[in-house]
């Protein structure tokens, strides 16, 4: 059974709140229809398709998944800019107005295609993160149980996988370099009892699989990316806090700014050079 936004017209956007110095564009009027909260299973489901991917990449794709036409632009934004350098595609998307998790997904072109295609599975997936966080990453986690115990999911040559303190974390497996590899595969069949498929699914190639297990093709070189405030190195997730983060804070849509708690640790406070990098921090969660 699916859940209540795919059968609903997609939600109107807000605004992200990352706790940044940067400008937030203007918000958008919040819906008006109310939110059916998902049960584990339609979660799952839901989750499928991205809970596979690094941490890093997961957070991005929450985070501008809340944002289905912005992310219908950045696809049309891309397909524009085929014969551009990945230099010249990164300073043409740091003028853009979209929310930083939007941005933050052009260096995976494959990954925004599959978000644009099946905007009706984004769009609740947006909504499901922003009602329902902390299922959401519980979703994650049981996704990811699933696919270890059907030995889908383990370290290999592209990423490494930790399962440690009841959490399990897909990491680079080269930490220091800016080559990146995301899996492709089939969200339906990978994590050992088939799930029901998303009703009209698009197969987006690059990053969907049809064989067993999961696939790795050539990886994604971020290092054009790197040095924009919305890139990867600024996205992670708190799986104990369950929630993602950018440049070390909360990363939330609508509202405005959060604003820091007394007792917010000095070592994660904003400093001339900006916010500190994600991890400095990991496990504190708050929220205005």
């Amino acid at each position: 059974m699916l859940g209540a936004g795919a059968q609903q017209s997609v939600q109107q956007e807000q605004t992200a709140s990352p706790a940044s110095p940067e400008q937030a564009p203007p918000q958008a009027s919040p819906s008006k229809q109310p939110y059916q909260t998902e049960n584990p299973e339609q979660l799952q489901q839901l989750v499928a398709p991205i809970a596979l991917y690094p941490d890093s990449l997961v957070a991005s794709a929450l985070g501008a998944s809340s944002y289905p036409s912005q992310i219908a632009q950045a696809n049309d934004f891309l397909a524009a800019r085929q014969n551009f350098t990945p230099e010249q595609i990164a300073a043409d998307a740091d003028k853009q107005s979209w929310a930083p998790a939007v941005k933050s997904l052009l260096a995976f072109p494959s990954v925004i295609r599959n978000l644009s295609s099946n905007l009706s599975w984004t769009s609740e997936l947006g909504d499901a993160y922003y009602n329902q966080p902390s299922d959401v990453m519980n979703a994650i986690q049981e996704m990811r149980r699933e696919a270890k115990r059907h030995k889908t999911l383990k370290s290999n040559d592209q990423i490494k996988v930790t399962d440690k303190h009841g959490y399990i974390t897909i990491e680079p497996k080269d930490p220091d370099s800016h080559v990146v590899y995301v899996p492709a595969y089939n969200p339906w069949f990978a994590y050992g009892d088939p799930i029901t498929p998303w009703p009209d699914w698009v197969e987006v190639p690059g990053i969907w699989w049809g064989g067993p297990g999961l696939y790795f093709g050539i990886g994604f070189d971020l290092g054009p990316f790197w040095g924009f405030g919305w890139g990867w190195p600024y996205w992670g997730v708190d799986w104990w806090g369950r929630g993602i983060y950018w440049h070390g804070a909360p990363y939330w849509r609508g509202g405005p700014p959060l604003p820091l708690p007394a007792d917010w640790p000095a070592s994660a406070r904003p400093t001339a050079g900006g916010w500190p990098a994600y991890g400095s921090f990991a496990g504190r969660r708050y929220r205005h």
